[in-house]
C-alpha cells in the first residue's frame, strides 16, 4: 500500500503531480551538485602550494614548522622553541664593534679587580667606574645573543631604540669612567695594570662611540626616536644628571654633613633630582614604546617639560656660580673638595644648553603638526 504525504496528494490533486515531483528531483540534484563543487574549490585551495621566497626561506619555513609543532605540550599549549640566528649575523660590522665592547669592558673591570688598594682611592667614583664597566658589559652580552637568536619580538622593548640608548650612555659614561679614573681614582701611575685599565676605558669609549656612528648609519625605517637628536640629547640628559649625583655623592664623601650647609644647596640638589628623573621617564616611556599610550599628548608633554627643566637649571647654574664666587676657588685640583662646585657648574650650563635644544626641537615639532 502506497502511502503519499498531505503535499504529495495536494499537488496530485491540483493537477501539479508528474511536474511538481520532476522540479523538486531537479532542484536537489542542482543543490548537491552545487554542494560538489564548493567542496572541489576548497579542496583546491587548501592543496594550493604557498610562494616561497627562495630555497633558504622555505627550508627556513619548514625547519620553524616542524620545531613549533614539537614544541607543542600534551595539553595543546605552544612553548617557544629557540631558534638560533645564521653565523652572517655575527659577521657585521655592528656585530664585531659589540664584540670589542665586550671585550673592552671585561679587561678593564677585570683589571681594576686585581689592583692593590695601595694603588688607588676608596671613593664614589671608583665604584662608579666599576658599576658602569661591569654594567654595560653585561647590556652589550644580552644585546649580542637577543640579536643572534632573533628575540626581538619577544621582548617587549622598542629594539629600534634599545642599542642606541645602550650605545650613547655607554660612551658617555666610559668617557666619564676614563677620566675619573685616571684624575681622581688612580693614586700610582708607575702601576702598570692601572695604566692598562684607563687604556681599555677610554677603547671602551671609542667601540661605542662607534657603534653610535653604525646604528645612525642605517636606514630611516631602522631606526627609531632614540638614534634622532632629539633623542640624544634625552640620553645625554639622563648621563648630566647621573654626573650630577656622582659630584654630589662625592663632595658628601669628603665633606660629610658639610656638604650641603645651606637651604640653596638642598633646592638645588632637589631641583636636579627632578630634572633626572623626567628626563629618565621619558626615556623608560621611549624604549617600553608606550608614548601612544600617554593620555596627554606626548609631544605637548615633552615641551611642558623641556620647559620646566631649562628654568629649573637657569636656577640651578645661578646657584652653582654663587657658590663658586662664595667660596674663592684658587686650587683646581680634581681631588680638592672645593673642586667640585667649578666642575657642577660646568656640567649644569652643559645640560642647560641640553634642554634649550631640545625645547627648539619640540617648539618646532609643535609648529610643523599645527
Amino acid at each position: 500500500m502506497l502511502i503519499r504525504s498531505p503535499a504529495s496528494a495536494a499537488r496530485q490533486e491540483m493537477g501539479g503531480g508528474s511536474r511538481g515531483v520532476s522540479y523538486y528531483s531537479t532542484r536537489a540534484k542542482h543543490q548537491f551538485a552545487g554542494h560538489l563543487v564548493r567542496e572541489e574549490r576548497e579542496e583546491a585551495v587548501r592543496c594550493r602550494p604557498r610562494p616561497t621566497q627562495g630555497t633558504k626561506s622555505a627550508a627556513r619555513s619548514c625547519e620553524i614548522g616542524r620545531l613549533t609543532e614539537r614544541a607543542r605540550t600534551p595539553g595543546g599549549v605552544l612553548a617557544m622553541p629557540v631558534i638560533l640566528g645564521e653565523i652572517k649575523v655575527l659577521t657585521r660590522p655592528l656585530s664585531g664593534v659589540r664584540m670589542c665592547e665586550l671585550l673592552t669592558t671585561c679587561l678593564a673591570f677585570s683589571l681594576e679587580a686585581s689592583l692593590g688598594s695601595e694603588s688607588l682611592q676608596q671613593s664614589p667614583f671608583k665604584h662608579f667606574c666599576t658599576f658602569t664597566w661591569c654594567f654595560f658589559f653585561v647590556l652589550t652580552l644580552l644585546i649580542l645573543l637577543v640579536d643572534f637568536i632573533q628575540f626581538q619580538s619577544i621582548i617587549p622593548l622598542s629594539w629600534k631604540n634599545l642599542p642606541i640608548t645602550v650605545a650613547t650612555l655607554a660612551a658617555l659614561m666610559c668617557l666619564t669612567s676614563s677620566v675619573g679614573f685616571g684624575c681622581v681614582v688612580l693614586l700610582d701611575w708607575h702601576d702598570t695594570k692601572a695604566v692598562a685599565t684607563t687604556v681599555c676605558s677610554c677603547l671602551a669609549f671609542v667601540v661605542y662611540s662607534a657603534e653610535v656612528h653604525l646604528i645612525r648609519l642605517q636606514g630611516r625605517e631602522q631606526r627609531g626616536y632614540m638614534a634622532s637628536t632629539p633623542g640624544l640629547l634625552k640620553v645625554f640628559q639622563v648621563f648630566g644628571g647621573c654626573v650630577m649625583l656622582l659630584l654630589l655623592s662625592e663632595h658628601c664623601y669628603k665633606l660629610g654633613t658639610a656638604a650641603l650647609p645651606t637651604w640653596q644647596s638642598r633646592v638645588s640638589v632637589g631641583m636636579k633630582l627632578l630634572c633626572f628623573l623626567m628626563s629618565l621617564g621619558t626615556v623608560l616611556v621611549m624604549l617600553g614604546d608606550c608614548a601612544g599610550r600617554c593620555p596627554l599628548p606626548f609631544d605637548r608633554l615633552l615641551a611642558g617639560s623641556c620647559l620646566l627643566a631649562v628654568l629649573i637649571y637657569m636656577v640651578v647654574t645661578v646657584l652653582c656660580v654663587t657658590e663658586i664666587l662664595e667660596k674663592s676657588i684658587t686650587s683646581m685640583n680634581l681631588l680638592d673638595a672645593n673642586a667640585i662646585p667649578f666642575i657642577e657648574t660646568i656640567i649644569a650650563c652643559l645640560i642647560l644648553l641640553t634642554y634649550t635644544v631640545d625645547l627648539a626641537f619640540s617648539v618646532k615639532l609643535l609648529c610643523d603638526r599645527a
